[in-house]
């Protein structure tokens, strides 16, 4: 494995890391959860105690926006870390509601005035913001949060419309559509003060899952993770008792880390220049639709930053320079006026670039030009982190795109999590991983000299069932499946292939099973390929080592076999 795989690797579990430092813990999730659903619980009941008259039913209560998503990152105010931010929807169920600025005020103040007479939320409420109320909870263990609360009705009218005239796009099936809703609108600048605009909060969540493609990927073992990771509640209590119990808004997949590193940079970036700071939804719907199932969050981020960069062309109106890869996806439009569009994927009516043609200090598409040149600054930033043969250095320039604190809790974790200090990223050289320090794995016998590269795919086959590729370290696998591992090299022939094979866990110790020595591959391929079977339940692996003139010029790295 050369210098440039290993650092992307390291650089890959570093950025893990820190969208770890900013994500939300069980705890603190577990916390927003119990307080907004209380919360909830006290709309709901205000149904039958005559706060929403002539309503048909009791309100539907539920989260939206990064907490069900699982893009939530602790956001920045005034250059410092704040509380997080909990997005609670009130669907008051109305029909056939007249979209006049008097309702939207009233609807609005029917949940307003419903959390004003409880006890406890009427010191908490904040005054009444643009959209939303907002209730603001003091801080626990350091931890703080506010929840904004979201009055809106049941648009059926405007779904069927939706439905009707965007037939060919995905995001507006009738299923999704039909979840939208009409959103109360205060502007006291603007007369009428009070208007109606289009949402659809659920329906983007479920559009956001499906494209979420390597969720159940990462599933099981991440649940398992938190099971076994998950501090004590204050009670001394584990949190969660089982795996069952762990909520999938808590599963973190390369798509959900990269939207988190996103935002994060920036929030750092963009810390003086508040107003041109791109927002999260346009960020999180892009990444989604560039998303192609990556499994390494690097991968991922690379291939969306890159992609994206693509789109700067039309700041010019350069649609004839647009690159083939995202010519024909039209996530970035430009209009014939010049205005541009990025549509909401369930609700093509919304534009979330509805401002980004206006002019500002001189400088025509401000928005667009600050959301450009930003994703230009990411990749920088990322190539500059691959490049850097200094510790110091990248730790440097880390900390001060993700900021210090932030840096500094995430590069400790790095450190305790792969047992040996950071300076691996200049020394060449992958030491072992706690998890692969096994007694009965042997070293190699060979002078080590990484000047070529070797990489490793898997496959499957279960009985009854075709063969499936899958990735290292990811789904459980059934016992007594097959296993086939090619390798692919760019090292010039001649040489020999040789495949370590190692497995751990109890059922293979307690039948004398346990292996960690060389193997030669199949004659095929000149012996780039090895099978084996799943016979013990536990963690495994293979590692390909290719030996040239008597040493080992490349070796691909653990690939992890996971049995159930």
């Amino acid at each position: 494995m050369n210098k440039a795989i290993l650092r992307e690797r390291e650089l890959n579990d570093i950025l893990t890391f820190i969208a770890e430092t900013l994500d939300i813990s069980p705890t603190d999730y577990e916390r927003a959860v119990q307080s907004y659903r209380a919360i909830g619980s006290w709309l709901e009941d205000g149904y039958q105690d005559g706060a929403y008259p002539d309503s048909a039913a009791k309100p539907k209560i539920y989260p939206q926006g990064s907490i069900r998503l699982g893009t939530v990152v602790k956001p920045m105010r005034e250059c410092k870390d704040a509380a997080y931010d909990v997005d609670l929807v009130c669907e008051l169920q109305y029909s056939n509601v007249a979209w006049s600025s008097k309702n939207a005020m009233v609807l609005k103040q029917l949940v307003g005035d419903r959390l004003q007479s409880h006890g406890i939320y009427c010191d908490k409420l904040e005054p009444e913001g643009r959209r939303c109320w907002t209730i603001e909870y003091a801080k626990t263990a350091g931890t703080g949060f506010h929840i904004d609360v979201l009055p809106c009705v049941p648009d059926q009218a405007n779904w069927q419309e939706i439905s009707y005239s965007h037939s060919n796009n995905p995001g507006t099936r009738p299923f999704l559509s039909q979840m939208a809703v009409r959103i109360t609108d205060k502007d006291e600048e603007r007369t009428p003060q009070y208007t109606w605009s289009s949402g659809n909060p659920l329906g983007y969540a479920e559009w956001f899952q499906a494209r979420n493609t390597t969720f159940e990927t990462f599933a099981a073992r991440q649940k398992q993770h938190i099971l076994e990771s998950a501090p004590l509640s204050p009670d001394q209590s584990p949190i969660y008792k089982s795996v069952q119990q762990i909520p999938n808004e808590l599963v973190r997949t390369p798509l959900q880390r990269s939207i988190q590193i996103l935002k994060r940079h920036r929030d750092i970036r963009f810390k003086d220049d508040p107003k041109h700071k791109p927002i999260s939804m346009v960020i999180t719907t892009l990444c989604a639709q560039l998303y192609e199932g990556e499994d390494q969050l690097i991968t991922a981020l690379l291939n969306i930053v890159t992609k994206l960069g693509y789109y700067a062309a039309l700041t010019e109106n350069r649609y004839a320079t647009l690159h083939e890869s995202i010519a024909q996806l039209g996530l970035v439009q430009r209009t014939a006026d010049g205005k541009w569009y990025i549509p909401n994927p369930v609700n093509p009516k919304e534009n979330f670039a509805d401002r980004w043609h206006e002019e500002e200090n001189g400088i025509k598409h401000a928005r667009a030009r600050a959301f450009f040149g930003w994703i230009e600054w990411v990749k920088q930033d990322i190539e500059a982190a691959l490049q850097n043969n200094s510790p110091q250095q990248l730790r440097a320039l880390l900390g001060e795109r993700f900021g210090d604190q932030v840096l500094s809790e995430a590069w400790k974790t790095y450190e305790k999590a792969h047992s040996y200090q950071a300076q691996s990223l200049i020394l060449g050289t992958r030491r072992a991983i706690s998890r692969f320090d096994v007694p009965h794995r042997q070293v190699p016998a060979w002078p080590i000299n990484l000047t070529y590269d070797v990489t490793v795919t898997g496959t499957v086959s279960c009985k009854g069932f075709r063969p499936q590729q899958f990735n290292s370290d990811s789904r459980l696998l059934p016992k007594h499946s097959s296993l086939r591992f090619e390798a692919r090299t760019e090292t010039p022939w001649p040489y020999k292939v040789y495949w370590q094979v190692v497995n751990t866990g109890d059922e293979a110790r307690a039948v004398s099973c346990l292996r960690g020595g060389y193997y030669d591959g199949l004659i095929e391929k000149g012996g780039r390929v090895r099978e084996e079977r799943t016979l013990y339940t536990g963690m495994h692996w293979v590692e390909c080592f290719i030996v040239r003139n008597g040493v080992c010029v490349a070796r691909s790295g653990e690939f992890v076999v996971n049995i159930q």
